[in-house]
């Protein structure tokens, strides 16, 4: 009876251990996705929004949007400008700037990744960003931003706000407004969609936890033309 009784007890000390080892395997799982997601909107969210200029994405209609997959390769370029009023207008950078940074984020598969096995591709973000100063000074960083990305999708969409028509009877109208969930949102919003999973064990293959993301960041600074 009391070897009985120990066994019991045993198997139910044992299954509350599994419990607690899933619950924290599924707690350090989810802090690994955030903290990569929160390095994601901070770093992408204040190069975006001190942006003066936009180079990539390219602006796509917004019933492209829906169609974009995620590709390896610069899937984005800002650049941020700085004006110094006691520089002359002859500036190496062009007109008044002193300083210039020109940031890319590049998305590459993971260095382990086989592309002849049967293994689910997954990506690290990379951020490189180059200084360049009036002076000549010029430097740069890279730096790994994010893992194990299952997908990550940067976009633009164009504003179309307002629809053209032809004037065939008197009552009918050459401009037509369009609702906001037909139009684009413009140049100076980027759109990210984003995915993210947990390290695999060992040669894991199919499905694993994963966390998905979908925001927004606006550029706030303003452009700066060589021929204002």
């Amino acid at each position: 009876m009391a070897l009985a009784l120990t066994a019991m007890v045993l198997a139910a000390a044992y299954k509350v251990f599994i419990e607690q080892q899933k619950l924290v395997k599924f707690s350090v799982e989810t802090v690994h996705a955030n903290e990569s997601f929160r390095k994601v909107t901070f770093f992408m969210g204040e190069d975006i929004k001190k942006a003066t200029r936009i180079v990539r994405p390219t602006p796509v209609p917004l019933a492209s949007a829906s169609e974009l997959i995620t590709k390896v390769g610069t899937i984005m370029t800002v650049q941020t400008s700085e004006i110094d009023p006691r520089i002359k207008f002859d500036s190496s950078l062009g007109t008044q700037i002193a300083k210039r940074t020109h940031i890319d984020y590049e998305l590459e598969l993971m260095p382990n990744f086989n592309e002849d096995s049967e293994e689910v591709p997954v990506y690290r973000l990379i951020r490189n960003a180059v200084l360049d100063e009036e002076d000549g000074t010029h430097s740069g960083q890279r730096q790994v931003i994010a893992e194990n990305i299952q997908d990550l999708i940067i976009y633009r969409t164009v504003r179309e706000p307002f629809k053209i028509h032809s004037l065939s009877e008197p009552s009918d109208r050459m401009i037509e407004p369009r609702s906001l969930s037909e139009t684009g949102t413009g140049n100076n919003i980027i759109h990210v969609k984003m995915a993210i999973e947990r390290d695999r064990y060992k040669k894991e293959k199919g499905s694993v936890y994963s966390v998905t993301m979908e925001t927004s960041f606006y550029k706030r600074g303003k452009e700066i033309f060589l021929n204002p």
